[in-house]
């Protein structure tokens, strides 16, 4: 489950362009140079790579042919990144060739990325590839290191970007990686590797700081758990854990509920997404109802694909291959913002900067477009993956691999490759008179195109977090059953920056209340939209006005008057009116409904009423308003 790997595997006995893999060793003929050849070898063996170095120069001044003695040093001083030196002696036993070169013209390959000569590539990658009988992964990097140099040359010129490393509290001299917020960004769950064993720690936000990290004792187990994701509220963990007895395949997908303060006993997510294969990585969308993981179930495309499985009323849908996206190598750690639509993600099988990169995909529905490469400073030639993105789209964390460690880091995004920037409303439903929490059915309406934007049920405090992206007007109903309902407007079409989180206190009063009084208090219908002046009813009021329907018809007994009110901008005669004509137009919608006149009374206050200051275009918005009242 180890997330970081690295571009070109070192390995202490480089003899993999040596002479074992030459079909016709052209051992030298001096007894001399061939004893301090063998003699190297055994401190290649011991991993003395010094004192192996040492004979092989030995046995280069006795034989200056001496091809194996060159081939042994080429690849000491590659292991070394003493890159001249390998390249002199690798170009020197190529000189000294007949026939097969093994793997000579990768290494030399391998050296031209490595100084940035990208055009050397392609040369030294077809000489390799024109061999018969090549190892199959050596293969496989052989053509990425073409198709990424290739990639380079035209690469887009770096961006200036600030890469920051995240203060000690976060990270330490141990490898920590995939970091996951929640959408209020008050803490942070990450995975450190301690011994070799990958466990989940916690930090939370203090000002502009991090909190020590501590270990999330009541998640973390002897085997690993990591590779992780949030819900947007923070009150769900979805993660991944390897080999435990419930598990379908190698690894598996679990959760873990955050319930009054502690995490709950982990549970297997199911054959509804889990296979027999390797299942990892999981990515929630906002609103919950769309995961995508990286898994190597048969089906893909190459050896990790994206995949994504719906939530049903049933449960979780079989996931589908994200052809579109994937590639033949490996494509993991995906993140999907809260904007529904930009898709980060880990891949090392399309062209790059080397290793595995970062890239974005934006839904356009049904499809995903063409991956884009987020281009450096952000990918290097280094291992990047696990990136994590703030609602308002200008903030990155993501890990990235150092010579000898790996590191959460923070950055600010491009702009050509920010999501669309988002916000969160936090609705909190109490009954007015006791002020207990609500397990209400919240219902919110994107006013913009008149569709269906969320349909939930608040948690056991009476709380529900929603993500919300700029540019669209938001309509709120909250509803339970035997009380008054609350709506709210979060108008976000013309703001331009994040700015606060909106905090809605959704007060909801029992109609059989033990009160004995005339009326209830207003019920200000914040949904219901007039043209300037006018009183002819806008078509986005019609979803409000459809629940003042229902809650007519769901309490027959019930009677109300509905009260206009308008600010102080015109005369008081002409506000009058206008107040007494925008409450008929109500009336009008709900009598064509069939709602009976007896029940509906109507008044106009005019601009008599106003519950905030008309000097301010916010506070005349407010006085402007429709409200109706519960007739006892």
């Amino acid at each position: 489950m180890k997330l970081i790997r690295r571009a070109f595997p070192i390995f202490i006995l480089f003899l993999l362009i040596g002479c074992k893999v030459l079909s016709q060793p052209n051992l030298s003929m001096n007894k001399r140079a061939q004893k301090l050849y063998e003699k190297g070898l055994q401190s290649m063996q011991t991993g003395d790579s010094d004192q192996a170095l040492e004979a092989f120069e030995k046995a280069l001044e006795y034989d200056q042919n001496f091809r194996e003695a060159h081939i042994q040093i080429g690849s000491i001083a590659f292991n070394q990144n003493e890159f001249e030196t390998s390249k002199f002696h690798l170009e020197q036993a190529l000189d000294l060739s007949s026939g097969r070169v093994g793997t000579i013209p990768l290494t030399l390959a391998r050296i031209a990325w490595m100084e940035d000569r990208y055009g050397d590539v392609a040369p030294w990658i077809e000489m390799f590839l024109e061999q018969s009988r090549i190892n199959p992964a050596l293969e496989s990097e052989a053509i990425k290191l073409a198709r990424d140099a290739e990639y380079m040359i035209s690469a887009p010129t770096p961006v200036d970007v600030q890469i920051t490393s995240l203060s000690g509290q976060i990270n330490t001299e141990l490898p920590e990686y995939l970091p996951s917020l929640s959408a209020e960004e008050n803490f942070m769950v990450f995975t450190r590797r301690v011994n070799g064993q990958e466990d989940f720690y916690i930090t939370y936000r203090q000002d502009s700081t991090w909190s020590f990290a501590s270990p999330m004792i009541e998640l973390n187990t002897r085997e690993n758990e990591g590779a992780h994701c949030l819900s947007a509220d923070g009150k769900l963990l979805v993660f991944t854990a390897c080999n435990r007895r419930d598990g379908y395949g190698s690894c598996d997908l679990y959760f873990s509920n955050l319930r009054n303060g502690s995490w709950t006993t982990p549970r297997n997510m199911g054959a509804d997404i889990n296979s027999s294969s390797w299942d990892a990585q999981p990515s929630l969308s906002a609103n919950g109802r769309e995961l995508i993981f990286s898994s190597q179930r048969p089906g893909g495309k190459g050896g990790r694909d994206l995949w994504l499985s719906r939530r049903t009323a049933s449960g979780w849908a079989p996931p589908l291959n994200l052809a579109e996206i994937n590639s033949e190598g490996n494509d993991e750690s995906p993140f999907l913002h809260a904007d529904n639509q930009s898709l980060y993600f880990m891949s090392d099988g399309h062209p790059g900067y080397g290793g595995s990169d970062l890239f974005l995909s934006r839904r356009e529905d049904p499809n995903w477009t063409r991956p884009d490469n987020l281009g450096a400073p952000i990918n290097t030639k280094q291992d990047e993956g696990a990136l994590h993105i703030a609602l308002s789209g200008e903030i990155g964390y993501f890990a990235r691999a150092q010579i000898a460690d790996i590191d959460i880091y923070e950055f600010d995004l491009p702009t050509g490759i920010r999501p669309l920037p988002a916000t969160y409303a936090l609705i909190e439903a109490i009954d007015g008179t006791t002020k207990q929490a609500l397990n209400a059915t919240i219902k919110v309406n994107n006013l913009t195109t008149g569709s269906l934007f969320e349909y939930a049920q608040a948690d056991d405090e009476g709380k529900l977090l929603l993500c919300m992206t700029l540019g669209v007007d938001y309509g709120v109903q909250v509803n339970y059953e035997g009380y008054t309902f609350f709506s709210a407007n979060i108008n976000l079409e013309e703001r331009k920056q994040v700015g606060d989180p909106h905090r809605i206190l959704a007060e909801l009063w029992p109609l059989k209340s033990t009160e004995d009084k005339e009326e209830f208090d207003p019920i200000v219908l914040r949904n219901v939209f007039f043209e300037s002046g006018e009183s002819a009813l806008l078509e986005k009021s019609f979803p409000e006005l459809n629940r003042l329907h229902e809650f007519l018809q769901e309490q027959p007994q019930i009677r109300i008057e509905i009260r206009g009110h308008t600010d102080n901008v015109g005369s008081d005669e002409e506000n009058l009116k206008l107040s007494e004509t925008r409450a008929l137009s109500v009336r009008q919608f709900l009598v064509s409904k069939g709602i009976s006149e007896d029940r509906l009374q109507v008044k106009g206050f005019g601009e008599l009423q106003p519950v905030s200051t008309n000097e301010t275009p916010e506070g005349r918005a407010l006085n402007r308003r429709t409200e109706f009242v519960i007739l006892q």
